[in-house]
């Protein structure tokens, strides 16, 4: 199946058998042998196909192939002048044309063989984990799903069960959290955890992976890119395949940390001691709490984009043992106190979705709302660390 297939890695050969074998169209499988149009029935006719399979089970969209009676009968390749500006029109189209966004579509132009001029258009749309999506275009705004026969416009029932679909989804994530951090609190993990001065631990897990609809993570993969899934704020690691997937431990004698990816693509990192003593005050440092927060989330997603780990991403973020300790600001190279200490034990922050991957500044952008909680509980409305365009500047020089 195209799914099961890395989306760079498919080729002319690829769609070459799907010929050969007559693959027939389907639930998670569309043909269409001649570009759309870019009128308006063209248009709509395009995000309908898109929409239905995001609704539905994703799937692929594969422009340049014939079909016969549903199935596949011949390659029927496109010449396009400018595939780029093509390539543009169509994620611009899809943007502005869907409500709400679907995340994590993917799309490239594939040269046909030297036999013949021209190459195919192919389009993975995931499945959503924020359904229904609807077609919002030119006066147009309705619903779609797919099923063996086609495309259908659903029910009132069946939209409301997508409606739910989403909660259920985040349901299975903060379930996630709970367990794993009932592990934590019991010191019951797969890798034991030193005892310190509070934790520091990040989540990122894949809306998908938690339903059990992504395939597990290909683990030559992963430890192939131990360098950037360093432990947080390490000074080395110890690589190794678990039980659990891959993890790369903090050395020493006691654990201070790790770094876990799992088989559906989650990963937990974790960091002992996140406060120190001074002057009879237990603080946590707003800066470091930044430092742990920002790099390592940059990375760890970088990984999960290369090892083909779909989008939605949930990030979560929790700090553990942390009563009594007071936020130390960084302020003209003068430190100060936050006006009040943590009144918890725990502080769980809310979830952060991380639709669709990009760079490292639009990410610490997105993590904006942890790190303003993480100043609440001192006293302050809002972090001191990011500017009035919300992009993350660090404590001052």
């Amino acid at each position: 199946m195209l799914t099961d297939l890395n989306f760079d890695e498919i080729d002319i050969g690829v769609i070459d058998r799907l010929v050969e074998n007559g693959v027939p169209e389907g639930p998670t499988l569309e043909f269409k042998r001649d570009q759309y149009t870019w009128d308006q029935d063209g248009r709509k006719e395009f995000l309908k196909d898109v929409v239905s399979l995001a609704n539905t089970f994703g799937g692929h969209l594969i422009i340049g192939v014939r079909e016969e009676d549903g199935v596949a009968s011949e390659v029927t390749p496109l010449t396009i002048q400018d595939v780029d500006s093509e390539l543009l029109r169509m994620e611009s189209l899809i943007s502005d044309g869907v409500e709400p966004r679907i995340s994590g579509i993917r799309q490239q132009y594939v040269r046909a063989n030297e036999a013949k001029e021209g190459g195919i258009f192919l389009i993975r749309v995931p499945r959503s984990w924020t359904p229904p999506h609807r077609v919002k275009i030119a006066k147009t705004s309705r619903f779609y799903a797919r099923n063996s026969a086609g495309v259908y416009e659903p029910s009132v029932e069946q939209l409301r069960t997508l409606f739910t679909y989403t909660a259920s989804s985040l349901d299975r994530v903060v379930a996630f959290r709970a367990e794993r951090l009932a592990l934590l609190d019991a010191n019951d993990g797969h890798i034991p955890l030193a005892k310190g001065k509070g934790r520091f631990v990040l989540h990122l897990a894949p809306l998908g992976g938690l339903a059990g609809q992504v395939q597990q993570v290909d683990l030559d993969q992963v430890y192939s890119t131990s360098p950037e899934l360093w432990p947080i704020a390490a000074d080395g690691l110890t690589p190794k395949i678990n039980f659990q997937g891959y993890a790369s431990v903090r050395g020493g004698p006691e654990c201070h940390g790790y770094t876990q990816v799992f088989r559906n693509g989650s990963i937990e990192a974790t960091k002992v001691n996140v406060w120190h003593e001074h002057e009879g005050n237990r603080l946590l440092s707003a800066a470091a709490f930044d430092e742990w927060l920002m790099e390592p989330t940059g990375k760890y997603l970088d990984v999960l984009k290369k090892i083909g780990v779909p989008t939605p991403i949930c990030l979560m973020v929790t700090l553990q043992g942390v009563h009594g300790a007071a936020l130390a600001i960084s302020q003209d190279q003068r430190w100060s106190i936050g006006y009040q200490p943590v009144t918890q034990t725990s502080l769980e922050f809310e979830p952060i979705i991380i639709e669709q991957y990009a760079d490292r500044e639009t990410y610490k952008t997105a993590l904006r709302p942890v790190c303003d909680a993480l100043w609440n509980t001192a006293g302050y409305s809002k972090s001191q660390y990011f500017d009035d365009r919300d992009r993350w500047i660090g404590p001052p020089r």
